[in-house]
């Protein structure tokens, strides 16, 4: 754990979010001496602290630890706030199922036409 400086990402978060070591140790229910501890890199939250700490500081336990996943094109395309994943089906969709309507009720994800905000997935749907 040496190589990931889990100490300094804990300290850049707190003081990134207005902490003192108090508070954050207040909120963990723990001393301030241990907050300094870690970020000194002296010693290391325990590892069943980690999701408490991540959601104190408003991270991740991977960010913590510094692990970086690996972003691939796909992600970096809809991944944005502009792309909806949800149920707002295109138009075109409806037409499809009422020229070939379903034979059978349709379950979560046995339909799927277009991505993002083209999707369409329906539960028990009976078009006809």
């Amino acid at each position: 754990m040496d190589n990931l400086k889990t100490g300094e990402v804990i300290c850049k978060r707190r003081k990134e979010l207005g902490l003192t070591q108090n508070q954050l140790a207040g909120s963990l229910n723990i001393s301030f001496q241990a907050v300094s501890k870690w970020e000194n890199n002296s010693a290391y939250p325990d590892i069943e602290m980690l999701p408490k700490l991540a959601a104190v500081l408003h991270t991740t336990v991977d960010a913590l630890l510094g692990y970086e996943s690996a972003v691939t094109d796909y992600d970096k395309c809809y991944n944005t706030e502009e792309y909806y994943w949800g149920l707002m089906p295109n138009r075109i969709c409806y037409d499809i199922m009422k020229i070939l309507p379903p034979v059978r009720p349709y379950r979560v994800l046995d339909i799927g036409c277009g991505e993002g905000k083209d999707a369409v997935f329906l539960q028990n749907a009976d078009m006809r």
